[in-house]
């Protein structure tokens, strides 16, 4: 339930707090004196759209909260996924004596929004209201009026969210298969152009043939041959410097191991010298064979010439340029054989999408006849249940109808998907947002009057009871919505205004219910009455809100049935409203 709403600089309230109770919230008071604004205030708060207008003249900014209670968030089961993450990310439970929702409006246009005290976004505060609140206003009239609306409500109570995902799962595979099968009849058409192309692309990379780090390789290669001389010529010498002549180091390193030896016999304390020069002539004998090695090995006449090598890496490197990486080139010839094998079995393949769509049809078509069955036969409770409501307000003889009717095509070509269908025992039907069904209400108010569209009817207070009747029979399916109605008691009065406050009255049993009336037959149900008054103070409009028990209620009451000039003959009824219900 909502427990408070704070607003503090919104429109003509400076600093107000409201404070809500279970059950039946009324809220009345003079035209103009501020109750919309209250209600403006909460719905911004829950992610509307805001205004830099909202902002109180002369004031920097606006702050609206709302704090929620004993909302038994992990008794719920939540809608969809996006739901689930605000409430995981602001960890928001049943463990939580509290939910604070604050939006901060700035006079310069932007916005900031909390959730338990954590920055939120104002998509999140939408997404998050519109699970906790419920709003109808005079506006919301004519929404009823449109026929579009009327499947939403059915689909509310039938409680089919489920299956719709599922439906609507199946239909974007339908629709990738229907493309499918246009490009490949496109493909098919221009087969012969296509097979030359991919053909002509493939042989431009297969007779190139490239292979993975093949032109650095070819790049290390040609400047190997490109300085084969010099190399030639450096090893030689290092060879003869070596070991390659009479006064090489190696000959001279074994002169020296001979003196050496001849000196150990003289002086023994030399000798340990002796291994390190020893060591030095292996390493050098070592070197001298591995540099003989590469001499015999460098030889180029059986491999590539320097020649064939730039023009191997001008070909690898036009075609590298072209397609961008060898990683590209290598998917590329992978893709143009896949190609070549698909227009060599197009036909083949443009009867596989068709196969596939047929059974996607089919099975779409099982779909949708699910979502049709259980529509039908929550449209009979719902026609059951508006018509008893609508019998409690005053309308006994009213019939409400839920028309549900499809579009089958029965001179469609089996291969026309110009438009979207399903099939259904082998007939194609047309397809809508939500399966094959048009859903509208129709009502007859009065005996012997034929079923008419609710726009049709004139009358506005039988529109708002229609309403009424729908919001009845939708919160048994919500455990948690809070309803609120700013004045849809518009076009009634009397003992139809009585009975429609006593539905409100059977509303806020199960959900907190929050309306503004002006009708003292409603106001008089309120089990928390809150009077919003507009006054004065040094040079400025103000708001003030008052919670009315008592006598400060009967005189309310009173107020409403016959103005500001109080009689004992309106305090009286008053009173005789209160003490009825």
């Amino acid at each position: 339930m909502l427990k408070s709403l704070l607003i503090k600089n919104f429109a003509i309230i400076d600093n107000l707090e409201l404070n809500f109770s279970d059950g039946l919230n009324i809220i009345t008071g003079e035209t103009g004196a501020g109750k919309s604004i209250i209600v403006d205030a909460l719905m911004m708060a829950l992610g509307e759209r805001a205004s830099s207008d909202a902002v109180r003249s002369g004031e920097n900014k606006a702050v609206i909260e709302a704090i929620f209670e004993n909302t038994n968030f992990d008794l719920i089961t939540l809608p969809n996924d996006d739901l689930k993450s605000i409430f995981d990310d602001f960890e928001i439970s049943s463990k939580k004596d509290e939910l604070i929702i604050r939006r901060e409006i700035q006079a310069k246009g932007n916005s900031r929004c909390f959730i338990n005290d954590t920055p939120a976004t104002v998509s999140q505060l939408k997404l998050l209201g519109d699970f906790l609140v419920d709003f109808h206003g005079q506006y919301d009239h004519q929404l009823l009026l449109k026929p579009e609306n009327h499947i939403l409500i059915l689909d509310d109570k039938a409680n089919i969210n489920k299956l719709l995902a599922t439906f609507h799962k199946f239909i974007d595979e339908l629709k990738k298969e229907i493309k499918k099968y246009h490009k490949l009849q496109e493909d098919s058409q221009n087969l012969k152009e296509l097979t030359e192309r991919y053909t002509q692309e493939l042989t431009e990379i297969e007779q190139i043939s490239p292979k993975e780090n093949e032109e650095e390789e070819l790049e290390i290669l040609l400047k190997k041959i490109e300085n084969y001389e010099q190399i030639y010529y450096l090893v030689n010498s290092i060879l003869n410097i070596l070991s390659d002549n009479n006064e090489s180091v190696y000959n001279s390193l074994s002169q020296v191991i001979k003196n050496f030896e001849n000196l150990i016999k003289l002086e023994p304390k030399f000798e340990e010298h002796l291994e390190e020069i020893k060591t030095s002539l292996i390493s050098i004998s070592e070197i001298s064979n591995i540099l003989r090695n590469y001499l015999s090995s460098f030889d180029f006449d059986n491999d590539y010439s320097a020649d064939e090598i730039r023009l191997r890496l001008t070909k690898l490197k036009s075609l590298r340029k072209k397609y961008g990486s060898y990683a590209n080139i290598f998917n590329k010839r992978e893709e143009l054989k896949k190609n070549l094998d698909i227009a060599g079995n197009i036909n083949l393949e443009i009867d596989n999408s068709l196969s596939n769509i047929k059974q996607l049809k089919i099975d779409c078509g099982k779909i949708a006849q699910n979502i049709s069955a259980i529509r039908n036969s929550v449209a009979k409770v719902i026609e059951s249940e508006i018509q008893e409501t609508l019998s409690e307000l005053g309308m006994p003889k009213a019939k409400f109808k839920v028309q549900i009717t499809q579009n089958p095509i029965l001179n469609i070509n089996n291969d026309d998907f110009k438009s979207l269908t399903v099939l259904i025992n082998n007939i194609p039907y047309e397809v809508f947002n939500n399966g094959i069904d048009k859903v509208e209400f129709l009502i007859s108010t009065n005996k012997g009057e034929a079923l008419k569209r609710l726009s049709e009817i004139a009358s506005g207070g039988e529109i708002s009871r229609i309403m009424l009747s729908i919001k009845s029979i939708s919160s048994q399916n919500n455990n948690l919505p809070i309803l609120i109605f700013d004045e849809i008691d518009i076009g009634i009065s009397g003992r139809t205004a009585r009975k429609v406050g006593l539905v409100m009255r059977n509303l806020s049993a199960k959900n907190q219910v929050i309306a503004i009336t002006h009708l003292p037959q409603i106001a008089s149900l309120a089990e928390n009455h809150l009077h919003v008054a507009k006054f004065e103070s040094n040079g400025r409009t103000k708001v003030n809100v008052s919670i009315l028990s008592g006598k400060d209620r009967v005189n309310e009451i009173a107020r409403l049935i016959s103005g500001e000039t109080l009689t004992e003959a309106s305090l009286r009824t008053a009173e005789e409203l209160i003490v009825i219900h």
